[in-house]
């Protein structure tokens, strides 16, 4: 395991990392864990409040690049031509609250190959959900990645960037009732709304091979067996409810 990185965020790694098996970098707005064999990411995870979804210090900056902390990582080359796009795992619109965290999205270590109706259509609406419950709830966690075969059968570029074929996240709601609720999403143009695809966290647990919140005591790790779907505003509404913020971290606006 190797770690980099200045640990900006104390937060995105504070109920533990989903495996050891993958080199870890803790940045601002988020933390991964970078596979070099499918050159993406196996999950990144992150925790969003209210006021991080409401605070607009940075806009989209659209200046995808290769991460300057892995050297032999993909290249924007690989994705030109490739019919895929570079879909963000953490997503822009949850980093506008702070410039760096902005810039450090767009690194394509953030990225896999994704379908373009996919990334436009059903997991757009999926991130935008997951944006009200951050709103409504006042504090959630967020984990994402691919699911792809080990080894990968489709990449695209010289650098052989893994296609996943589909795509998964997790959410955890840490403010009281608690709860956990999942999402599993073909790596294609599905339609749907985002409740069709929700699942359990467990659910996702047994098709990654990852285990979730390891440093939750085992009465929080049971919200991972079961959801259910009217427990979650699905209304994707982004204000905030109640006039109670759960705060930005530390180092929100820089």
């Amino acid at each position: 395991l190797l770690m980099t990185g200045m640990a900006f965020a104390s937060d995105n790694l504070k109920y533990g990392r989903p495996d050891d098996d993958v080199r870890v970098i803790d940045r601002e707005g988020y933390a991964l864990g970078y596979k070099a064999a499918w050159k993406t990411a196996r999950w990144v995870m992150y925790r969003l409040t209210d006021d991080e979804v409401l605070t607009q210090v940075a806009r989209r900056s659209e200046a995808f690049a290769p991460d300057p902390e892995i050297a032999d990582g993909p290249q924007l080359e690989d994705y030109r031509g490739s019919g895929y796009d570079r879909g963000h795992l953490a997503p822009a619109a949850d980093m506008k609250w702070s410039r760096r965290a902005m810039t450090e999205c767009f690194y394509l270590s953030n990225m896999v190959p994704q379908d373009r109706g996919n990334n436009a259509g059903i997991w757009n609406e999926i991130e935008n959900t997951v944006r009200g419950f951050a709103c409504v709830e006042g504090s959630v966690f967020v984990v994402t990645g691919p699911i792809t075969p080990d080894p990968p059968v489709l990449s695209i570029g010289k650098g052989r960037v893994a296609v996943p074929t589909e795509l998964w996240k997790v959410v955890y709601d840490e403010t009281p009732p608690e709860k956990m609720i999942g999402f599993i999403v073909p790596n294609r143009n599905v339609k749907g709304k985002p409740r069709d695809f929700a699942c359990s966290v467990a659910d996702v647990e047994r098709r990654t091979g990852l285990e979730f919140f390891k440093k939750l005591p085992a009465d929080k790790q049971a919200l991972k067996r079961t959801f259910d779907a009217s427990d979650w505003d699905w209304s994707k509404s982004q204000k905030r409810r109640g006039g109670v913020s759960a705060g930005r971290r530390d180092g929100g606006g820089t």
